[in-house]
């Protein structure tokens, strides 16, 4: 027996082995990270949080200048500790998805019902299925990716599940699954539906006949709590004390902080648009190549797939139960499967009302083909042959695979180095004004240190915006004595640089050159120096 399970603990290396090997040979092909939340914001934050940024930049990246910083740290870390060796970068980045893979591969294998190496060649495909999707795929080895926040809620998930299965599940185990689960929503808020959805899971098993359901779902609660706030509370507490605002500038509708108007800032543009799309929203991209749901055209049934197969599995456990027919066989894997596909369905509706991003079901996504598994075996189980139900589920997975369409986010340049950025020396006290709503945040780390940059017009911030922050910009460009100079992106934004420095009294001057960088395909980002009219 010892030897069985020395020889399956080690089948399972060999798994993990394979999804590093392949992700990372994936990441080396894709190229380092030039994708656009890279240049908007994340190599930014993780500069601005090392060097104390804060105290001297005002708003330099508008809307997303006081997002949580804690996972750009380590991506700026890694970059400048790398920049000469971009491979060992990706390498590095892709490990993540290496080990999402096995989590899903762990998973599934639970409801391959055919033995020997088939069994372990299923799950290993479900890995691969999930974790190549249209949201994971093309954000490999970025820091756009939800694959790194999210791959704390996926181990706990898991292993929760495995416990579960098992009728191993305790007040410890609930509590550990809770702080694993909580490091998730802590790196990256967008993990919260997952969270949520997980909570609601373990609590109604209290209607199930396990009496200590309630309190397992508590401890999770207080304990993915108490992981949230060691990773955020810092950035909570301190955008609270700088603005009033604990997220600002989200939700400033409800914290009101006067540095912006009392609004909810949040992007809308992807909600759907209709009673209808919002029904039948994953049905909207499973068929069409659209982007209802994200920035670029984008096909993809994974969520489609998954959450029609949760659903069906809701379906049949309710009608089983309601007509009295629990069945004794197979029970711990049925309520697994229930399980799952709850957190599944809770997830998605959740994500639906408060994201409608389609980047941010990433783990939704990798959990699809689990569903697609667990479903097959719940419903097929009886009138179909294990055969048969493994040339189905092969059947749907290709047809899955062959119609993505993947909405492919930019990469860098080749080059010797990761981010190679080349710019004018400004004098030391001089000031950068950022003049149109472009992606010039990874240009700021290589400025002259002691330059300020001010958000002279972002998505946030401009001539006639309402707030005290605008005053404060205002004001900071009116007494600065030294030098002042200007970046933008003519051609993305042409006129908006010009309205912003009328609105100032300002005007470019005949200096100007452009920013040079593997990070763009062609040189796009002016730097000019300016005069006051």
């Amino acid at each position: 027996m010892a030897s069985v399970q020395y020889s399956e603990k080690l089948k399972n290396i060999y798994w993990l082995v394979f999804f590093v090997i392949a992700f990372t040979a994936i990441a080396i092909q894709l190229g380092t990270d030039a994708t656009p939340d890279f240049k908007i914001a994340h190599h930014y934050l993780g500069y601005a949080f090392l060097n104390n940024r804060q105290s001297i930049d005002i708003s330099p990246v508008g809307f997303q200048s006081n997002f949580y910083y804690g996972v750009d740290v380590v991506y700026y870390l890694l970059i400048t500790k790398l920049n000469n060796h971009p491979n060992i970068i990706n390498i590095i980045l892709s490990l993540p998805y290496a080990i999402c893979a096995f989590c899903v591969f762990l998973l599934a294998r639970q409801f391959v019902e055919v033995s020997g190496w088939g069994r372990n060649l299923v799950a290993a495909s479900a890995g691969v299925l999930g974790l190549t999707g249209a949201s994971a795929l093309p954000t490999l080895a970025t820091s756009m990716t939800d694959i790194l926040p999210g791959l704390p809620y996926v181990v706990a998930l898991t292993f929760w599940l495995w416990f579960e299965i098992h009728k191993r599940n305790t007040l410890q185990t609930s509590s550990c699954a809770g702080f694993v689960a909580g490091l998730s929503v802590g790196m990256k808020l967008t993990q919260a539906p997952l969270f949520v959805a997980l909570f609601i899971t373990i609590a109604i098993r209290q209607f199930l006949g396990n009496r200590n359901a309630w309190k397992e779902a508590f401890l999770f609660g207080i304990f993915g709590v108490i992981a949230f706030s060691m990773l955020s509370g810092h950035w909570l507490w301190s955008n609270y004390a700088s603005t009033g605002n604990p997220f600002f500038p989200i939700m400033n509708n409800i914290f009101k902080s006067d540095l912006v108007a009392h609004g909810a800032f949040a992007d809308t543009r992807f909600f759907p648009r209709t009673w209808k799309m919002e029904l039948f929203y994953p049905a909207y991209w499973t068929f069409l190549a659209s982007h209802f749901a994200i920035e670029l055209n984008m096909r993809d049934a994974r969520v489609f797939v998954g959450l029609l197969s949760a659903v069906a599995i809701i379906l049949a456990f309710v009608l089983r139960r309601s007509f009295g027919k629990a069945c004794v066989r197979d029970e711990p894997l049925r309520l697994a499967g229930f399980y799952l596909a709850v957190v599944y369905v809770v997830s998605y509706l959740f994500w639906l009302k408060i994201w409608s991003i389609y980047r941010y079901l990433a783990i939704q996504e990798c959990l699809s083909a689990v569903m697609l598994l667990a479903a097959l075996r719940e419903l097929a189980g009886r009138y179909v042959l294990v055969r048969h139900r493994v040339a189905i589920y092969a059947a749907l997975a290709v047809t899955i695979a062959a119609t993505t369409q993947y909405p492919w986010w930019s990469r860098a340049q080749p080059a010797p180095v990761a981010v190679q950025v080349r710019l004018p020396t400004l004098e030391p006290d001089a000031m950068m004004l950022v003049l149109d709503m472009y992606a010039h945040g990874y240009v700021f780390p290589y400025l002259t240190p002691s330059v300020p940059i001010v958000g002279a017009r972002t998505n946030l911030s401009g001539p006639g915006s309402a707030g005290q922050l605008q005053v404060r910009i205002e004001t900071a460009i009116k007494s600065h004595k030294g030098p002042l100079w200007g970046i933008d992106f003519p051609q993305g934004f042409p006129g908006m640089a010009d309205e912003a420095l009328a609105g100032y009294g300002l005007r470019r001057g005949s200096e100007c050159s452009m920013v040079e960088t593997n990070i763009e395909n062609k040189p796009t980002i002016r730097i000019c120096r300016l005069e006051r009219q």
